[in-house]
């Protein structure tokens, strides 16, 4: 079992063209935090001879052979203090000739192990080539170690390879201008690793780095941050053996076996893509469960909607979409056992054998010619899921999704659904379902993304079971303390929009938060439109999807990788 030890993340700022002096000062400033007692040392990307390279022949000069003296240099550092240092730096293939945006691990013994960033932002694409390392781990004296690098963390699937290989420790190098450092939170939580960020805190060229290097917990609990100016150490405490049980408990529920498609790569060349920009108007409905009494919960919505319409009728427009929290008028889905599920239990595909739920639904879609996602307890052959239905504006099925990562609660009565569904519906685009705890694993959300989703549409029943509000700085995410982290992050990640209802209060502690989660509040291109954690109410807001904006799922989809980098997430086990 690994002891707990000190880890300290350097904000240091490289000056342009000074190679020699940023190797100096980034060694005197990594030797102050081994002798303050670090064992574990992160720099940030690239933190030798900055980032904005124009092509090969301009990064030439500086890059680096590893190993080579420059980690001969530090792997002395290392020896001296008994630390370990993880470097970023532009790296040459002494082979091929090729260049690299690269992370080297130094150590007591010397020279680790390297890796090449896996997922390249637009700018070291003119210089740099794809890292053809994976995600490797190295197991050290102070625990499971990997790398990762910036433009990496709005891909999931780097920080989880890293788990799947058991992990405890992501060394994050970043030059981040904050759309990196607000997905750490996440990657951490939904993967049960530390997270230990460096970033600059300058600017170079036009491009201004946030600083705020930070240390995450495995459970996404913030143990230390940096200021968003000037040159720090930031330092924590951290135990790798501490959260090993809660990472394998999180792995152990995934489904590998539904996730085939995130092996596929269509963009940008995607016939089947939604071009089109839709302007709808949803509701979004948040109010406290009633265990076993429907009849009370179908009360509240429709005075809930009564409310909508008044504010439909303010902005001139008629509704397009209605979204209910998961199994929306059973009661605390956490508190649904298989005897009360047999008693709920509606038949979705046979209207004629509808019960109260699907008929109510169905009315509430009529009455207001509106677009109905809600959720209940479906049977079908004996079997009971927990079902998210898309009604159509005329009361009719479009489209149903059976919920594949189950709840412990979910897992006493529910059987796990074995596909996920986008549906294009007039008006809306392209529409994606999810339920609750799908949220928890961004898969889920990728897989709807490469299925080219422009909206997904999410009946919740979120109790904030960890630390759930987004905690990095509110200078660098403008929804600090009052969004959902994996919400927040399944929309940004995946550059879709994300309508979210949610409960309220009741005896497990709904955390509310329902909404529209949007795109990319980090760099104002939208906002998210939000009710707070402890109000019931309706949201009604308009929403526009906007396939041109520069951020799309083509570019998205483009950055993804092409090749064998993510099959090991197709494997069990």
């Amino acid at each position: 079992m690994n002891q707990a030890f000190l880890a300290a993340a350097l904000q240091f700022n490289p000056i342009w063209h000074e190679f020699d002096k940023n190797v100096e000062r980034l060694y005197a400033m990594a030797e102050q935090a081994a002798q303050a007692g670090a064992k574990l040392i992160v720099t940030p990307e690239m933190a030798l001879t900055g980032y904005h390279f124009q092509d090969r022949a301009e990064v030439s000069q500086y890059t680096v052979v590893v190993p080579g003296a420059l980690t001969d240099l530090f792997g002395r550092l290392a020896r001296q203090y008994g630390c370990y240092l993880v470097l970023g730096l532009p790296e040459v293939d002494r082979n091929t000739g090729l260049y690299y945006n690269s992370a080297v691990l130094v150590g007591p013994q010397g020279y680790i192990g390297k890796y090449r960033k896996t997922h390249l932002w637009e700018n070291e694409m003119h210089w740099a080539v794809w890292g053809n390392l994976g995600i490797p781990m190295f197991a050290t004296k102070i625990g499971r170690l990997a790398m990762i690098i910036c433009m990496d963390a709005y891909f999931f699937e780097t920080f989880r390879l890293a788990a799947l290989q058991d992990a405890d420790i992501v060394a994050f190098l970043t030059n981040s201008s904050g759309g990196a450092l607000a997905n750490l939170q996440t990657r951490a939580a939904e993967n049960g690793l530390y997270v230990v960020s460096a970033n600059r805190s300058d600017q170079e060229f036009e491009h201004a780095m946030k600083g705020a290097s930070a240390i995450w917990d495995p459970s996404g609990r913030l143990l230390t941050e940096g200021s968003t100016k000037g040159e720090e150490i930031v330092r924590a405490l951290i135990d790798p053996g501490a959260f090993r049980h809660r990472r394998r408990q999180l792995l152990d529920r995934r489904r590998p076996e539904l996730y085939r498609d995130l092996a596929l790569h269509i963009a940008p060349w995607n016939q089947r893509k939604n071009d089109i920009s839709h302007d709808l108007v949803a509701a979004v409905c948040q109010y406290e469960p009633v265990l076993d009494s429907p009849q009370v919960s179908m009360e509240t919505v429709t005075r809930l909607m009564a409310q909508a319409e008044q504010q439909v009728q303010s902005v001139k427009r008629k509704l397009d979409l209605i979204v209910l929290p998961e199994l929306s008028f059973c009661g605390p889905p956490a508190l649904v056992d298989r005897e009360l599920a047999d008693h709920l239990a509606e038949p979705v595909e046979d209207e004629a054998s509808w019960g109260k739920n699907m008929v109510f639904a169905s009315e509430l879609a009529e009455s207001y010619q509106a677009n109905v996602v809600f959720g209940l307890v479906e049977v079908q052959d004996d079997r009971f899921y927990n079902t998210a239905v898309f009604l159509g504006r005329d009361g009719k099925v479009l489209a149903k999704y059976r919920k594949t990562h189950l709840s412990l609660a979910d897992s006493a009565w529910a059987t796990a659904g074995q596909d996920f569904q986008v549906v294009e519906v007039d008006g809306l685009g392209k529409v994606g379902l999810a339920i609750g705890c799908d949220s928890e694993f961004p898969e889920v959300a990728t897989i709807l993304a490469v299925k080219r989703a422009d909206l997904v549409v999410m009946p919740s029943a979120w109790a904030g079971e960890q630390p759930s509000l987004i905690g990095v700085s509110p200078e660098v995410h403008p929804y600090s303390g009052r969004g959902m982290i994996y919400w927040d992050s399944r929309a940004r990640d995946n550059c879709f929009y994300l309508a979210v209802a949610n409960y309220v209060g009741g005896s497990p502690g709904y955390q509310g938060l329902s909404g529209i989660y949007g795109i990319d509040p980090i760099y104002g291109l939208d906002q998210h439109m939000l009710l707070t954690s402890g109000e019931e109410g309706v949201l009604v807001t308009k929403v526009q999807t906007r396939p041109e904006h520069w951020y799309n799922q083509d570019n998205f989809m483009a950055c993804r990788r092409a090749d064998q980098t993510y099959y090991p997430l197709l494997l069990p086990g």
